[in-house]
Order: C-alpha cells, then structure tokens, then sequence
C-alpha cells in the first residue's frame, strides 16, 4: 500500500511524529496505521469536536478516539486499491461520527466482520497482548500499570532528548541567520559612511568595524553549528533489563516509535507541549486531576489517561 497524500485542499498537516517515520523508509503497517491516526484525529478536532461532546460519545469516547483509527484501517485495506487519500480517511472519518452504527457498516460492508468480532470479545478473544502490554507485564508482573507507566516515561525522556537537539538546532538556525545578517548589514553600512564622510562637513558616526566583524563570525559559527546539529539525536540508554527483552523479541529500534505505534492519538496529544515552533514534553503522562485540566483547555483534545491501555 502507497501513501498518497491526495490532492491539496484536505486542510491536512501532518504531525512531525508521522513525517519521521515517513522519513526512516520504513513505510510499513506502523506508518500506515499512524498515518491514519493522525488524519483522524485532525480530522475529529476540525469538524466534529462538539459532537465529540454530545451523549453518544461522551460516555466511551476514550473507547472510539482508540478504536476508530482500526476501524478506518479495515476500510482503507478492504477498498482494493493500492493506495488511499487523505480524503479517504477523511470521508470515513466523517460517516463514523455522523452516520447510525447500522448505517455505517451497510455503506461499507462491515456487517459480518462486526458480528464476527461482537462474537469474538463476548468469548474474550479480542485485543491480543501486544508488546508494549508484554513489556509492562515483564517490567512489573504484579502490576502491569506500574511497568506501563516505566515505558512512558522512557519513552518520554527519548522524545525530550530528541526535541532538545531539534530545539538547540532551531534555536542555533534562527540565531546564527539574524547575525549573519546584521554583520554584513554593519559592514555595509560602515562602508557607506566612510564612503561618503568626506563629502560631509561633519564626520559622520561610524560603526566599528571589529564589533561588526565579531558579529558575523558570531553568527556564520552558529549557522554552521546549526547544519552540523541536523544530524538525528540517538536516545537515550535504556535500563538493561529492558533493552535485552527488545533485543530478544525483535525490536531493532527499542521504544523510538512506541508513542506513535502504541500510544492512543489522545494521549499523544496531551503529552505534547509546543512554543513558538519549539517543542518542550511532558517529563511524565498526565496524572488524573490533570487530564481533567487539560481537558478543559484542550476542548477539541482529549487528554492522557491509563498508559498504554494496559489498565
């Protein structure tokens, strides 16, 4: 399957989380499903967060912010197509909220997958463990909430790290640009007035060349810090006995995409803090009273809650 992004107009942006993965070339179904997640989610807060607020959602919207991505994904690969749009997404996105359930299944044909699956979690055999729930469980077996809460805030400390190299590099970018400029700016304008101060009467204030020669090279060291920073940020070093459970079940990338793969799209959200263009993470996933906060500030976001699902 291809990710065709559509034709302009959608209103979409993608995260900077999804345009990494895009980036590693891993275009696999983790990106896909993100991808998906991401327009979803976008898609929920630009057209129908009040109807996020109405009884029907009110009561399991935690539920359908987690389950609805999955439902779309069905749909995107049960089209036959090679690839799917964002207006795809979009329009599912649009008739999951608007439509019946009864309605939306027949438009799409879902109506013996949602009698399979109405079967299926009444027997408990929905949700296999996946391996974030793995490694909260082998993390703490006693209290998977506790391991699950472990896995975020390292998650968290890797998404920081990465963000402060991406802040510094920013930071060094805008810097160095702005005193390039206002070197060579010195310098000219030092050059005008020397040029003409002999035709004046009165000598003419002239900006000293070395503060303007400092100030360039100021800045032209900060610009090219700023190309040598692009390079990617490794994260941080896990705890032993966690990196040796991802070496042994496979996970060549440790926990670098786990918020993006296993995280429901709400608590991402809530997790994300941004200021002017740079990007500041929360230490820690909200605590009770403050998803309560930043659901009153977030009214179109949905806030953190139990990690991972695991709860």
């Amino acid at each position: 399957m291809s990710l065709d992004e559509g034709n302009d107009g959608h209103g979409y942006v993608m995260s900077p989380h999804v345009a990494a993965m895009l980036e590693s070339k891993k275009a696999g179904e983790a990106t896909v499903r993100a991808f998906i997640a991401d327009i979803f989610t976008q898609r929920i807060q630009s057209h129908h967060a009040e109807a996020m607020k109405g009884k029907r959602f009110a009561e399991h919207l935690e539920r359908f912010i987690e389950r609805a991505p999955q439902v779309i994904e069905v749909i995107v690969y049960t089209d036959e197509v090679e690839g799917f749009s964002i207006q795809q997404v979009q329009r599912i996105t649009d008739d999951l909220v608007e439509l019946e359930d009864s309605a939306f299944m027949a438009r799409y044909g879902l109506e013996e997958l949602f009698a399979a699956l109405s079967e299926a979690e009444a027997a408990g055999e929905l949700d296999p463990e996946t391996p974030y729930q793995a490694l909260a469980k082998h993390i703490d077996p006693v209290n998977p909430a506790a391991g699950a809460l472990t896995i975020d805030r390292l998650i968290l400390s890797a998404i920081r790290a990465r963000d402060s190299h991406y802040n510094r590099q920013r930071a060094a970018s805008f810097a160095g640009s702005f005193m390039v400029a206002s070197g060579l700016a010195s310098l000219g304008v030092s050059a005008l007035l020397h040029a003409i101060g002999s035709a004046t009467p009165l000598p003419l204030p002239t900006p000293p060349v070395a503060v303007a020669l400092a100030i360039l090279a100021i800045g032209l060291g900060l610009t090219w810090l700023s190309f040598r920073w692009r390079d990617k940020e490794p994260d941080p070093p896990l705890p032993a006995t966690i990196s040796a459970w991802l070496t042994e079940n496979n996970h060549q990338n440790g926990l670098r995409y786990w918020h993006a793969v296993y995280w429901p799209t709400a608590k991402r959200l809530a997790c994300e803090r941004r200021v002017f263009g740079f990007s500041f993470p929360k230490k820690s996933p909200l605590s009770t009273a403050e998803q309560k906060s930043a659901m009153g500030r977030r009214k179109t976001r949905p806030s953190c809650y139990t990690p991972g699902g695991v709860a």
